[in-house]
Order: C-alpha cells, then structure tokens, then sequence
C-alpha cells in the first residue's frame, strides 16, 4: 500500500531511488538464494511485487534498471523455489520489455540508449494509465515550491514531459493554475 500510495510522487528522486532499491533487492533475492527469504513473509513480499509492478505500469517504466537487474528479472520465470513462484511472476512486470531499458550507468547516453528511447516512445505512443488522480488531498505533503508554483492564476509550463502524465497529476491538483 505504501508503493501504491507513492506511485504518483514519481517526480521525489528520493522516493524513485527507494523503489529502485527495494525491486532490484527483491528481484536479486528471488533470482540468486529465494531459500534466504523467510516462508512466513510470503503473503507480504508478494503483496510487494505486485505493488512495484503497478508502480512501473503506472511510471511507464522510467524508473531506471540496471543491466544486472534485467539479468536477475530474466531468471524470475524460471526460479525452482515453488513456494516463490507466484512472487516471481508478481515482481516480472516490474521490468520493461527486453531491449527497451536505457543504459543509464554512462555519463553520455549513446546511439543505443537513443535507439532505446525511440523503440520505447514508438511502442508506447498513447499513454495507458490507469488512473489520473490528484496527488494528494494532503497539499502539505508537497514540497512548497511545487504547492506555490500550483496556486490559482499561475501558469505552469511542463517541459520534457515524456507522456505528460506528471502535468496531467498536476493539473488535477491544482485545477485553478493553467498547465502547459
């Protein structure tokens, strides 16, 4: 639930390095040495997984994996633990397709991240959300400089918006600010 909740944070760097985190953790758990994880946390830990793949449907997949991780998602469908299987399989739609992922370990994104990108937005040219909500009913909860930026007859220009999911989030919490 906490994942679910965060999800429509994604511009929180911190919150997007967290659920980095914890995904590539689980996914090296289940991947490498599942007989580690405790047999009681099972019902929890899938919980978990279907709510990192949710949060990646719903980011679109822009949070960043790393090359060992997609190495540790392709073992998932695969893992000989049966009492884990079902999380596996849970956890697997937390990672884009083969060959979509942007190589994001260089300081300067070469002609394959490009080519990445361009399959990616080529594959995915009508966003597919679930859900377009408020942030929060809790406006405290936001950082002030995005609550001031969000008050009635302020223009907000949104650049480089991918999908334009976050201006859309945007403009539904503050529906008195004109969002470009």
């Amino acid at each position: 639930q906490v994942v679910e909740k965060a999800c429509p944070l994604v511009a929180s760097p911190v919150a997007e390095r967290i659920v980095c985190e914890v995904r590539a953790h689980l996914a090296r758990l289940l991947a490498t040495n599942p007989s580690v994880l405790p047999a009681d946390s099972a019902p929890d830990l899938l919980g978990l997984a279907r709510a990192l793949s949710a949060q990646a449907r719903w980011s679109e997949h822009a949070y960043m994996v790393s090359e060992e991780e997609f190495k540790w998602a392709q073992r998932l469908p695969g893992i000989s633990a049966m009492e884990w299987s079902d999380t596996a399989d849970a956890l697997l739609p937390a990672f884009p397709l083969p060959g979509r992922g942007v190589p994001h370990d260089k300081e300067v994104v070469s002609s394959e991240g490009r080519d990445a990108v361009q399959r990616f937005y080529e594959s995915h040219v009508f966003p597919q959300w679930d859900h377009l909500t408020p942030w929060s009913s809790n406006l405290g909860a936001l950082a002030e400089p995005v609550r001031s930026t969000g008050l009635a007859g302020r223009s907000v220009l949104v650049a480089g918006c991918g999908t334009g999911r976050w201006a859309c989030h945007f403009a539904a919490t503050f529906p008195k600010a004109s969002v470009l």
